[in-house]
């Protein structure tokens, strides 16, 4: 039996077009800590050269169309800064707070 359980990794732009702003999800991790290093060390550039301000991981069910629909899920928001270039931990942007469901699954 295979586990279809999934980890989107989803970067934002809130400079332009808010408020939604500009999204991108470029991985997909099948283990949390996978997902975890890989947006702490901007692992590939997911910062896109500081184009995007702030990463979210999402655990989703594998192949569904907006895989993150529950107010309650996991949702861990990261900010890049770009002296260190890495992403950090942080609140969820106030303006976008309680969306869900950035990932594409």
């Amino acid at each position: 039996m295979t586990n279809n359980i999934v980890y989107t990794v989803t970067v934002l732009d809130l400079r332009a077009n808010l408020p939604l702003g500009f999204r991108s999800t470029p991985m997909i991790c099948t283990n949390l800590d996978d997902a975890i290093y890989s947006v702490k060390n901007n692992f590939q550039d997911l910062s896109d050269g500081c184009t995007y301000q702030y990463a979210v991981i999402e655990k989703s069910k594998l192949n569904e169309i907006r895989p993150n629909l529950e107010v309650q899920s996991l949702r861990l928001w990261y900010k890049y800064n770009s002296i260190k270039d890495e992403f950090e931990p942080c609140d969820p942007p106030r303006v976008i707070r309680n969306q869900t469901g950035f990932g594409i699954g």
